[in-house]
């Protein structure tokens, strides 16, 4: 659950889960002279201790006094109506580049705070994105950003426009995504996009 005097990014347990504890009854069904059982069945089951949910409170306090909501994981495309990629992260490539038009909108795929915006020789244009739950991703080549460092942002705000700043060869959006430090392709959360 989401902690409003909590820093963002940061957790506490509240509660801590334990396991339920049952008492079942079996019964051994024998088939002609075997000594093994043919069949187990279970004929009663007693709930001696019933399980607890582990509660824990994640922080949405930054420190200019904003609440940024922790992102949910589940993560969206992050350049509406353009679903064609022209390469996929890759051993030479980092992210997903997805081709759409000059100056389309760039929204957050996920809930959180902004890390990094800017420019970068390579990425051009960009933005990182702390999602406060072990995700983070990036968005590059942008013609112009529509955010800044340590704004909270919502899934789905435009945070950027599409362009092609930096070491780039055409108008696209360079997407990475990350999580709890590792890069991983996007094609994990979005199989069904197309590649040219």
């Amino acid at each position: 659950r989401n902690a409003n005097d909590l820093a963002f990014g940061k957790t506490r347990v509240v509660q801590e889960g334990e396991t339920g504890l049952d008492e079942v009854t079996y019964k051994n069904v024998y088939y002609g002279d075997s000594a093994t059982a043919n069949e187990v069945n279970e004929i009663e089951r007693v709930t001696l201790k019933a399980p607890v949910t582990r509660v824990i409170d994640k922080g949405t306090k930054l420190p200019d006094g904003q609440l940024a909501q922790t992102g949910s994981g589940s993560l969206r495309w992050p350049v509406p109506n353009y679903t064609y990629v022209s390469r996929w992260m890759s051993s030479y490539h980092k992210g997903a580049d997805i081709c759409a038009a000059y100056g389309s909108p760039i929204v957050a795929a996920d809930s959180g705070v902004v890390v990094t915006a800017g420019y970068h020789y390579s990425y051009g244009n960009y933005v990182v994105i702390d999602h406060g739950n072990g995700y983070r991703t990036l968005y590059a080549h942008a013609s112009r950003l529509a955010v800044g460092y340590g704004q909270a942002v919502s899934q789905g705000q435009v945070i950027a426009y599409v362009g092609s700043t930096g070491n780039s060869y055409g108008n696209h959006c360079h997407f990475e995504v990350y999580v709890n430090g590792a890069r991983r392709s996007a094609r994990e959360w979005f199989p069904g996009m197309r590649t040219w």
